[in-house]
C-alpha cells in the first residue's frame, strides 16, 4: 500500500486545523503559533495606531497642565520679585535724594553764615588796625578755605574754616554741615588747623524747618543779626585779650 506525502504547507494547515481559536490549551500553555502571532500583531498595530494614540494625548494634556501651572506660578514669583526690588530701588533713590537735598541746604546755609561772620570780624579787625597801627596786636584775616571730600566720581564740601590772627592766638572758624564752631588757640598748636579734640568757644546748631529753612541757634537760643554781631565781638575780644596777657607776661618775666 502507497504511503501518502504532505507537503510543509499541507502539515502546516492541518496543525493550525487541530488548534481552534478558543483553544483553552493554547492560552493556559502559551502556545504560540501563527493564529496568535497574528493576534498580537494586530493589537500591536491597534495599539500603535489607536491606545498609544490616546495616552500620547493624555501625556501632552497632563505636560501642558504642569506646565501652565509652573509657568503661572513662576510669573506670579518673579512679579513679586521685581515689584519688591523696584519698591526698593524707588525708596532708595528718594532717601538718597532726600539726603543729597538736606546735605545741600545745610551746607549752603553754613557757608553763608561763615561768610557773614567772617565779614563782621574782618570789618571790626580793619577799624581796630586802623586806630592800633602796625602793632603787636595787628589782626590778620584770612578768607574762608573750603576742605572738599572726594567719594568716587563726585566732589563735595566738607568743611569750611576761616582765620583770624594775631602775633600769638588765632580765632579759627570752623564750620561743618549743621554746625559752626569758634576756637581761640594758640598759634603753635594750629598745625594743619586741626581742631580734633578742641573745646569751642561757641558752637552754632543748625535746624532744618519743614519748608527746608534752617535755624541757627547758640546755647539753645534762635541766632538773629544782633546776637551774631555779638558774638563775633566777643570772639574777638577774646582774641586780643589773650594776646594781650601773653605780651604782658612775657614783658614782666
Amino acid at each position: 500500500m502507497a504511503t501518502k506525502t504532505f507537503t510543509p504547507q499541507q502539515i502546516d494547515w492541518r496543525a493550525r486545523a487541530r488548534f481552534p481559536k478558543n483553544n483553552f490549551f493554547c492560552y493556559r500553555w502559551r502556545v504560540v503559533d501563527n493564529f496568535n502571532k497574528s493576534i498580537e500583531r494586530e493589537m500591536f498595530e491597534m495599539n500603535l495606531q489607536a491606545g498609544n494614540f490616546h495616552k500620547a494625548l493624555v501625556n501632552e494634556k497632563v505636560l501642558a497642565l504642569y506646565k501652565m501651572s509652573y509657568r503661572k506660578t513662576k510669573n506670579d514669583f518673579m512679579s513679586q520679585i521685581t515689584q519688591s526690588a523696584l519698591e526698593f530701588l524707588e525708596n532708595r533713590r528718594q532717601e538718597l535724594s532726600e539726603a543729597v537735598k538736606e546735605e545741600a541746604t545745610y551746607t549752603t546755609s553754613m557757608t553763608e553764615m561763615i561768610h557773614a561772620m567772617f565779614n563782621i570780624l574782618l570789618s571790626c579787625s580793619i577799624e581796630l588796625n586802623t586806630v592800633l597801627g602796625f602793632s603787636e596786636l595787628f589782626v590778620a584775616a584770612m578768607e574762608p578755605e573750603a576742605v572738599t571730600i572726594t567719594k568716587g566720581n563726585q566732589t563735595k564740601l566738607g568743611s569750611l574754616r576761616a582765620r583770624l590772627t594775631t602775633t600769638m592766638f588765632s580765632l579759627v572758624i570752623h564750620g561743618q554741615k549743621n554746625q559752626i564752631a569758634a576756637y581761640v588757640l594758640p598759634v603753635e598748636d594750629l598745625i594743619g588747623l586741626s581742631t580734633a579734640g578742641r573745646e569751642p568757644m561757641v558752637l552754632l546748631q543748625a535746624t532744618r524747618e519743614e519748608d527746608d529753612s534752617i535755624i541757627w541757634e547758640i546755647d539753645g537760643e534762635p541766632l538773629d543779626e544782633d546776637m551774631l554781631e555779638e558774638t563775633c565781638l566777643r570772639l574777638l575780644h577774646q582774641l586780643v585779650q589773650r594776646t594781650q596777657d601773653v605780651i604782658g607776661n612775657s614783658e614782666v618775666a
